[in-house]
């Protein structure tokens, strides 16, 4: 246990090929780097420190943990090579974007995920938990709350009707453009027979 050591970079570690738990919490570290020869670590606690960016991950092959709680984070790197990830906690970071659940969308075996304390939780609750429920669909618990069968169905019954809200607008959009189109040609073809008719009455 490494926690509450003033630690501000993360060094030394790379002999330690077998190490399966690192708690590294409350320290000042601002990067994550030097994990990649941990390739047995299924622990990680950086919670507490001075992240402001998830990356450096990509070494952590054993990985199903991953505490980054109380951080500084409002990027999500590349987190496609950490597929045995199942709990994620990012609570209280600066994450403001819905586009960042997406980032968590390859990681097949992700069952638990903690976004609370986050702009995005903060701004729409309903519409935040509701998007991430519809994308992460091996999620069993988001914010330390389960999901139930019940919400998964009601979630995918959101999803289809504004889905079907959503095509329906974008054909009514192409009918009106090509309407529009169409009266521009009319209004062309109008003028430019009005003038031909006046041309021939000059001559």
């Amino acid at each position: 246990m490494l926690g509450k050591n003033r630690i501000k970079h993360i060094s030394n570690l790379s002999k330690l090929i077998k190490l399966d738990v690192l708690d590294l919490h409350s320290n000042t570290i601002a990067k994550v780097e030097q994990l990649d020869a941990l390739s047995e670590l299924r622990v990680l606690n950086l919670a507490g420190n001075k992240l402001t960016e998830l990356d450096g991950l990509s070494g952590l092959q054993s990985l199903t943990e991953l505490n980054v709680r109380r951080n500084y984070i409002d990027k999500i790197g590349s987190l496609q090579q950490v597929q045995s990830l199942q709990r994620l906690f990012l609570s209280n970071n600066k994450i403001h974007s819905l586009d960042a659940i997406d980032c968590f969308f390859h990681l097949r075996h992700l069952m638990e995920l903690s976004l609370d304390g986050n702009p995005i939780a903060l701004k729409d609750p309903t519409a935040y938990r509701r998007f991430a429920v519809d994308r992460l669909k091996t999620l069993r618990h988001l914010d330390l709350k389960k999901i139930t069968d019940a919400e998964s169905r009601a979630v995918a019954v959101h999803s289809q009707r504004m889905n079907a809200q959503k095509r329906a607008a974008e054909r009514h959009e192409l009918v009106d453009i090509e309407r529009k189109k169409l009266e521009a040609d009319h209004c062309a073809a109008s003028t430019n027979a009005s003038r031909l008719l006046a041309a021939q009455r000059l001559q």
